[in-house]
């Protein structure tokens, strides 16, 4: 679904739906196929994973649900503004999901006391940053990622992808299946362009994605 729409899955209560924000924490399950990793014996095109999603609230007053949620989670995913950046709240999530306990934790230590309680933390999640809402005016993907470096204790975010724009005033290599106003910018540079938001570069597999929208109407 969508929070502009109304109709999202997880935040289906009426003030979620009449805010656009998250307030009480859902869980939902789908299946991810393998549809990266056609190679090796044990291959099987039919490969399924069963992935469950907890969507937690973002908002500072609402932690108690990312605290409770962040104990029995294997991975986090940190939305980011692209606009403003790390905010007070994605902070607060931060700690939650790096702290390895909610009650037992010397931050000034960095150390846990078991003997406390030891069934009462948690190791310090995996985390995927997504920088959203890149489609605004104003988003800058670098200033994104160095906000989460400087503002997130210990984090040390690495670019899995870059952010292509249709720009007007420049120019890129061009081919017969990009267009050459489509130009992707280095971190240093994403402050200094405008225009549509129209795909990403893939570095991980070296590609360029283009969405379908975007695609079918050059």
């Amino acid at each position: 679904g969508s929070v502009d729409d109304g109709n999202t899955l997880t935040d289906y209560l009426p003030a979620e739906r009449e805010r656009g924000i998250t307030i009480q924490s859902a869980a939902i399950s789908f299946e991810w196929g393998w549809h990266n990793n056609k190679t090796g014996d044990d291959y099987d095109p039919n490969d399924n994973v069963d992935i469950h999603l907890i969507d937690t609230p973002g908002h500072v007053d609402f932690s108690v649900e990312v605290n409770r949620s962040a104990a029995v989670l294997d991975g986090a995913v940190l939305v980011v503004d692209a606009v403003a950046g790390v905010q007070a709240q994605t902070e607060t999530v931060w700690r939650a999901m790096t702290r390895p306990s909610l009650n037992n934790h010397d931050v000034s230590a960095r150390t846990v006391d078991k003997d406390k309680d030891p069934y009462n933390g948690h190791e310090p999640l995996p985390c995927l940053a997504v920088i959203n809402k890149m489609d605004k005016d104003g988003c800058n993907f670098g200033n994104a990622m160095q906000s989460l470096q400087h503002k997130l204790p210990g984090a040390n975010p690495i670019p899995m992808q870059l952010p292509l724009f249709r720009a007007e005033g420049k120019s890129g290599s061009g081919s017969n299946l990009v267009d050459s106003n489509i130009v992707a910018l280095s971190i240093d540079e994403s402050g200094s362009i405008s225009g549509d938001f129209v795909g990403c570069v893939d570095l991980v597999h070296m590609r360029i994605i283009i969405w379908p929208d975007v695609a079918s109407a050059a």
